[in-house]
This record gives structure tokens, C-alpha cells and sequence, in this order.
């Protein structure tokens, strides 16, 4: 049987520096452990955007022990940037063990 779709790669490289609008808010409930968080990265220039944004729940400890989960979405628009066009969006939930000290 034939393979409908042929392995095609191809690699581009891009340099250069931008700078991001960046945000965050987070909410903490008192004598819960539990907090709530946005995160956000931001900029949009010349039909070109790059942004990425993470929302998350979290809980911790009083030793500092804790999870937390969230959804996190990066999206990239170049339109002909250096006669390179994309639009790209990377998304996915995540899950996060940590200790804070």
C-alpha cells in the first residue's frame, strides 16, 4: 500500500531580539494553600505576533510542598519576516510538582 504523505523537512533558522509585553496576575486564597495564575508574553509589530499565555491552579503546603496544573499556549505569526511566513500555536496542559523555600 502507498504512503499518502511523503517525509518532508525543512529548517529555518530566525535571529533577532523583540521585546514582549509581559503580565501576570495570581490570586491566593487565604488559609487554603490554594492560588490561582495567569501569566502573559506579548507582542504584535509589522502584521508579525508572537505571544504566550499560561493559566494554572495551584496548591501548597505549609512546608512548602506543592502541585500545580495549568494549560499553556505559545502562537507564533510571521508574515514573510526575512521571506519567512508561519503561523504556528503550540498548546497543552502540565502538570507540576515543586517545593518552595
Amino acid at each position: 500500500m502507498d504512503k499518502p504523505y511523503n517525509n518532508i523537512s525543512e529548517t529555518e533558522t530566525l535571529d533577532g531580539t523583540l521585546p514582549l509585553l509581559y503580565g501576570k496576575a495570581q490570586f491566593d486564597l487565604p488559609f487554603t494553600g490554594l492560588s490561582f495564575k495567569v501569566v502573559m508574553n506579548y507582542i504584535s509589530a509589522s502584521g508579525n505576533t508572537i505571544s504566550e499565555t499560561n493559566t494554572a491552579i495551584a496548591w501548597e503546603s505549609d512546608i512548602g510542598l506543592g502541585i500545580e496544573a495549568g494549560n499553556r499556549v505559545f502562537n507564533l505569526e510571521l508574515d514573510d519576516e526575512d521571506n519567512f511566513t508561519t503561523d504556528l500555536k503550540f498548546d497543552g496542559s502540565y502538570i507540576n510538582v515543586f517545593y518552595h523555600f
